[in-house]
């Protein structure tokens, strides 16, 4: 029952009254067009991990509903992420999407480093956890049209890890 309580705390680290992710200027990074999966990268075994939360599209918190965002546009995919095995925080982390109609698979790459006091304090007041927020800036103009399915991936301790808490975004 506590290991519920902690893993419901963990997935509800965003009030709503702020950015997920306050990352400095030297972090920002031009919006990044996605590349398609190859099959080597695909057939990579993902363990999943619960210390992490995709927050936001845009500075608006992701719902039940699909997040939307416009091809002709940028969208910053926001949340943030530790490496629980490791007890740090990843240099830098990919979004997934995952096409709903066909399952083919895009990555584009981000970085963290945003500061998340919040964060740091649900996890018991570890410091290495202070900069635990990431912002992926995503060109979606090459993207086709549709749902996707978003969650972030990083090299973690004993192999590649994924954060997958049910997020969907719609490109129009």
């Amino acid at each position: 029952m506590l290991s519920v309580l902690a893993l419901t705390l963990l997935a509800a680290c965003d009030d709503g009254s702020k950015p997920a992710a306050n990352l400095p200027a030297a972090t920002a990074a031009a919006a990044a067009r996605p590349t398609e999966l190859s099959m080597q990268e695909r057939s990579v075994p993902l363990a999943a991990v619960h210390e992490c939360n995709l927050e936001r599209v845009n500075g608006t918190a992701f719902t039940a509903a699909p997040a939307t965002v416009a091809r002709s546009g940028s969208a910053v995919v926001s949340g943030w992420i530790v490496d629980a095995g490791r007890g740090n925080v990843p240099a830098t982390v990919d979004l997934r999407l995952v096409d709903g109609t066909d399952n083919r698979m895009w990555k584009a790459g981000g970085h963290t480093g945003g500061a998340r006091a919040d964060v740091k304090a649900l996890l018991g007041g570890n410091a290495a956890f202070a900069n635990a927020g990431f912002a992926v800036t995503l060109d979606p103009s090459t993207l086709p049209p549709g749902t996707y399915r978003a969650y972030v991936v990083f090299d973690g301790a004993g192999g590649a890890k994924s954060c997958d808490n049910g997020r969907t975004i719609t490109i129009e």
